[in-house]
């Protein structure tokens, strides 16, 4: 198992040259926050030169796209499930 950080500094070791060294897992803890602050600087820089947001367009992910990633309709759908049953709850004990 190998756990590789850009946060103790650059490291260009290939996936073959890991699994050659015997490595049967990995993760990459800070590669996405990384990759995302990267691009959060390269959008804004585009808006700060540009003065508008037309040319971030099509840097940006999609809302369906962003929902999908953050899981926000599995939550949606637990949040209705939890109103569901308050509601439920609330109807018994009014009624009893």
């Amino acid at each position: 198992m190998a756990t590789l950080s850009q946060a103790a500094g650059p490291k260009a070791r290939s996936l073959n040259e890991l699994d050659e060294a015997g490595v049967v897992a990995a993760t990459f803890p800070s590669l996405p926050l990384f990759a995302a602050a990267n691009a959060v600087r390269n959008v804004l820089r585009l808006l700060k030169t540009n003065d508008t947001l037309a040319p971030c367009q099509e840097h940006l992910i999609s809302l369906d796209d962003y929902y999908d990633v953050v899981g926000l309709k599995a939550l949606l759908t637990r949040e209705e499930a939890y109103d569901t049953a308050a509601s439920a709850l609330v109807q018994k004990r009014a009624a009893e």
